[in-house]
């Protein structure tokens, strides 16, 4: 039986990339991911948990749930009844109490040149930039299996290694650059490197800041 998830919130969604390399429920790739829950699922899902095409997810009657449904960039809230996915949709047979218009996410995978091998970003789908354009000010969310595993990260100017611009400050699943930073320089090249446990090499990826939009700016790090 699934167990009682508390209600999490995340306040000012901005999604702006999506870095991936595999499902974290189901076989296929993710098309959804958790924003806040609260109540009972079945399977048990929390927030900021992705969700596969192909998923079917039973709430109880007064449970609430929130998702943002990439490929329609709409933010979605419902209470009860089974909501099941595909990469173009969602069905759900609870009470829909809201779809807003959402962020569309660019999506990225990291990919591994081997064991020991360093990891860095790579375009797969529905982006045309060779590099990732991420805001000056940064707000990444940890997903995927190997989450828990991130020790920290920090972010270098170019490739200038020696002295990072900033440490991240990492919370659970969120990443952020530590308060009362200045930011990045909009046009800036920057570097994200995170440490890895049980992983020789950080994973890094290569990225472009651009201005801050006044909206929290969030960039999803999937890390398995």
């Amino acid at each position: 039986m699934a167990a009682a998830r508390k209600p999490a919130g995340l306040p000012g969604v901005g999604l702006i990339a999506l870095l991936i390399s595999g499902a974290v429920f189901g076989a296929e790739p993710p098309v959804a991911m958790v924003m806040t829950v609260s109540g009972v699922t079945t399977p048990a899902v929390e927030a900021m948990d992705e969700l596969s095409g192909g998923a079917s997810l039973r709430l109880d009657p007064d449970t609430r749930l929130s998702f943002l449904h990439y490929q329609r960039c709409k933010l979605v809230t419902i209470t009860g009844g089974t909501l099941r996915l595909s990469p173009a949709d969602y069905r759900a047979d609870g009470r829909v109490e809201s779809e807003q218009n959402g962020p569309c996410p660019r999506t990225y995978t990291l990919t591994s040149d081997g064991a020991g091998a360093r990891t860095t970003g790579a375009l797969v789908v529905r982006n045309l930039e060779r590099v990732p354009h991420w805001p000056a000010d940064p707000e990444f969310v940890l997903t995927g299996a190997a989450a828990g595993r991130v020790g920290g990260g920090a972010i270098y100017a170019g490739d200038s290694l020696d002295q990072p611009v900033a440490h991240l400050d990492l919370a659970g699943k969120r990443a952020k650059l530590p308060p009362g930073s200045t930011g990045l320089i909009p046009e800036g090249n920057y570097k994200l490197r995170l440490t890895i446990a049980g992983r020789p090499e950080p994973a890094e990826i290569d990225f472009v800041a651009t201005a801050p939009t006044g909206r929290s700016a969030l960039v999803i790090l999937r890390v398995d």
